[in-house]
């Protein structure tokens, strides 16, 4: 009766880490899980293509095949195949070391507050945290949103 037990509880535990096995992954593709958004970098040109191999589209063809949402963000005027360009978050930077916007002489400080305000009004204001890729120029920009944004942090 002893032995009968035991094989009863290896049983059931078999079962149910199986089935927790199996389900495991229909259960990580419906978590929701935080959007990525990809920054490219220094563009002699001042027009990326955010899909372009060399630069996000691989990265992204990898997240969207995954259970990450991924967001390419534009800050040239002559970006293309971007998902957001921050020229609509212009209004919440107007005056803050603005001008040449859309360009390779715009002010970094005015590309990171734009980009803040970007992340603040689509995702932090509602709960949402986000993660970021950046690439070359694109890491510095998101550095001084982070470090720009709150006069607390130094």
């Amino acid at each position: 009766m002893k032995y009968f037990k035991f094989a009863l509880i290896a049983l059931l535990t078999l079962i149910t880490v199986g089935a927790a096995t199996i389900m495991a992954p229909q259960q990580a593709k419906a978590a929701t899980y935080d959007p990525v958004i990809l920054v490219h970098g220094l563009n002699q040109n001042a027009a990326q293509n955010c899909n372009e191999w060399s630069e996000f589209g691989a990265i992204k063809t990898f997240f969207n095949s995954s259970v990450y949402p991924t967001v390419s963000v534009g800050y040239y005027n002559g970006d293309s195949n971007c998902d957001f360009y921050l020229g609509p978050e212009y209004s919440h930077c107007a005056g803050w070391f603005s001008g040449n916007n859309g360009t390779l002489n715009e002010d970094i400080r005015h590309t990171s507050c734009l980009l803040a305000w970007y992340i603040w009004d689509d995702y932090t204001q509602w709960g949402v945290h986000v993660q970021v890729v950046a690439h070359s120029m694109g890491g510095i920009i998101i550095r001084q949103a982070i470090f720009g944004s709150d006069s607390r942090i130094r």
